[in-house]
């Protein structure tokens, strides 16, 4: 049974109890695939430490200490473009997903992701499941990731998803990622200009 400050809670993010799934005791890891099944974004379990909450996401994080969680958890299940980006100055490759194309490579220069001004698209995907598609990229090149500090929207943030590799070997993650996955695809495109090697 959900508390009066849980159902407020839901209510704020635009969810109702019916999107709950009772884990009834059980680690949100065991019951993620089901609930997820069922369509419930939320996971009403086992209280977090920091705070004693009991919603949380089906990757089992605290939907209340940190609601962007459940905008991860969103993103990671919409068909949308995993795409590749390039920044020469940088010599970095950016992975990174998106709804919006056009709008997320003007606001990669706009907002100077990474420090960098340069960035060009050179390779997307359309595919279901693109969020998650990237996060499984992101950990497949891990050992190439690389960091900056830039300012969004008068703000630091820290870039996380560049990685000081080639678009060929970034471009390989993805293709395999959605290979291993049996994800569908609806549409790509690639640079043939760029110098791919």
């Amino acid at each position: 049974m959900l508390t009066k400050s849980e159902l407020e809670f839901l209510n704020s993010q635009g969810l109702d109890a019916s999107q709950v799934f009772d884990a009834k005791g059980r680690a949100p890891i065991e019951v993620k695939d089901e609930a997820k099944r069922l369509g419930k974004k939320i996971i009403l379990g086992v209280p977090c430490a920091a705070a004693g909450h009991r919603l949380r996401t089906r990757y089992g994080h605290c939907a209340q200490c940190n609601p962007a969680h459940l905008g991860y958890q969103n993103r990671a299940s919409v068909q949308g473009d995993v795409y590749i980006a390039v920044s020469p100055s940088l010599r970095w490759t950016k992975v990174g997903s998106t709804t919006n194309r056009d709008q997320r490579f003007a606001k990669l220069n706009f907002d100077a992701y990474g420090t960098a001004h340069d960035w060009k698209p050179v390779f997307w995907v359309t595919t279901e499941q693109s969020g998650k598609i990237e996060l499984d990229v992101h950990r497949s090149l891990r050992r190439y990731s690389v960091e900056a500090t830039y300012v969004k929207d008068g703000k630091p943030q820290v870039s996380r998803e560049c990685f000081s590799c080639s678009a060929v070997v970034a471009m390989n993650a993805v293709v395999e990622s959605i290979r291993r996955g049996r994800y569908r695809t609806s549409g790509q495109w690639m640079d043939q200009r760029y110098q791919w090697k």
